[in-house]
């Protein structure tokens, strides 16, 4: 990875990328003179940035095109088509697809084979839906919509007995890796089969994990369709089963307010029987369906604007890739004794013993901050490198609540 986009290729993120080209200082604007003429290839596109960023986004990207001779590549397992959508750009226009026309009919065809989506509509409480995927033929991965969602069912299931791994961001990235590594050498061994990997999103593009049966809880149609390419991915078995699921709301299972309009748009696509082979086809069709339950224009027409008016440090503080108002909390005791103490700590090897806690349960939780960086908290709770995370400190607070033993 280079800081200053300045070797022959440049491995960065979305965040990274979009938001220095929506930058108005020379620090950030300095990479930009190392892009004329590449060739920019953008992985998971469809969750890039959020979707009101894509027309000013677009804009920009066909400046790059035309004006400084770079070419991009949109690549995603269920990419939408949102350049078609007038809702989105001023201009539709047709952009060519690298695949020719009769590969991607086999694709399709394969794909019908490869896994059969199905929903379950009602409403499962923790126990219900830990013997609903212990029903299942595993290896079977469930993705919840939340950390707390994922640690409380993950712990349930332990607790009854089940063999399960958990994945989420409430590990720091260094432990998540080896948890990573953990899961790719179990699917490796074709009798290692009755056993659960309980995680979030972070697994649901860009890991080459493949499973007997998927359970996701309801989100998107796009996240269904990245769910499905961690079940049965290499065609190991003649056909494979990903469940919709919905849980109930109480203070165990954490809801998502983000995906109401989503997870409508999901139920309706499921219903009609609109979820075809075709992954481009149905999240395009489910693009258009949420964009009319969400205000984007709004937003999306306040930043051209800004634009427009030549408003670039507005513009720089508008654009906000994450939108996440999040703290950076120091898991790892080593690091935080060197930053109590003084020392200086490579921001790499900072985040790799790290986790992103938002400012709400930061204050709730009252994690202190690191002497001198007012900036970075340290965690002081329970920690379970291994499996759980910082929710082995923050389940039992959950808990407690929950049965009454403190207010």
């Amino acid at each position: 990875m280079s800081v200053l986009w300045d070797a022959p290729i440049t491995v960065t993120t979305a965040v990274q990328f979009f938001e220095t080209l929506a930058a108005n200082r020379p620090a950030r604007l300095r990479k930009l003179h190392e892009l004329p003429g590449s060739a920019v290839f953008i992985d998971e596109a469809h969750a890039a940035i959020p979707i009101w960023l894509w027309p000013q986004s677009w804009l920009w990207v066909k400046e790059l095109t035309s004006e400084w001779s770079c070419h991009f590549v949109l690549a995603s397992g269920s990419l939408a088509k949102f350049w078609e959508n007038p809702d989105i750009v001023s201009a539709p226009e047709c952009i060519p697809n690298l695949l020719p026309a009769d590969i991607r009919g086999l694709l399709a065809e394969e794909e019908e084979r490869r896994v059969e989506v199905r929903t379950e509509s009602g409403r499962m409480n923790c126990e219900e839906l830990t013997q609903f995927v212990a029903e299942k033929d595993g290896p079977t991965l469930v993705i919840l919509n939340t950390v707390q969602s994922a640690a409380v069912l993950a712990d349930a299931m332990r607790k009854k007995g089940y063999d399960v791994v958990h994945l989420s961001t409430a590990l720091a990235p260094a432990d998540r890796e080896r948890v990573i590594d953990r899961v790719r050498g179990r699917l490796v061994d074709p009798s290692d089969n009755e056993w659960f990997l309980v995680a979030t999103s972070c697994v649901e593009a860009g890991v080459d994990f493949s499973f007997r049966t998927g359970v996701r809880e309801s989100c998107s149609v796009a996240s269904v369709i990245q769910t499905g390419g961690r079940v049965n991915r290499h065609g190991e078995w003649t056909c494979s089963e990903l469940w919709d699921v919905r849980l109930v709301d109480d203070s165990m299972f954490k809801r998502h307010p983000a995906f109401e309009a989503p997870r409508k748009v999901l139920a309706e696509m499921l219903a009609e029987g609109e979820f075809g082979a075709d992954a481009t086809t149905t999240v395009t069709e489910a693009l258009r369906r949420e964009l009319v339950r969400r205000d984007v224009r709004a937003k999306a027409d306040e930043l051209l604007k800004l634009e427009s008016l030549e408003e670039f440090p507005k513009v720089a503080e508008l654009y906000d890739v994450i939108g996440a108002d999040t703290r950076t909390v120091v898991v790892d005791p080593a690091l935080v004794e060197r930053l109590n103490e003084g020392g200086r700590v490579p921001w790499r090897e900072l985040l790799r013993g790290s986790v992103q806690l938002w400012a709400k349960r930061v204050e709730q939780l009252k994690i202190q901050r690191v002497n001198g960086h007012e900036e970075l908290y340290y965690w002081t709770g329970a920690y379970d490198s291994e499996f759980l995370g910082y929710m082995a400190g923050v389940l039992p607070l959950i808990q407690g609540k929950e049965t009454g033993l403190y207010a």
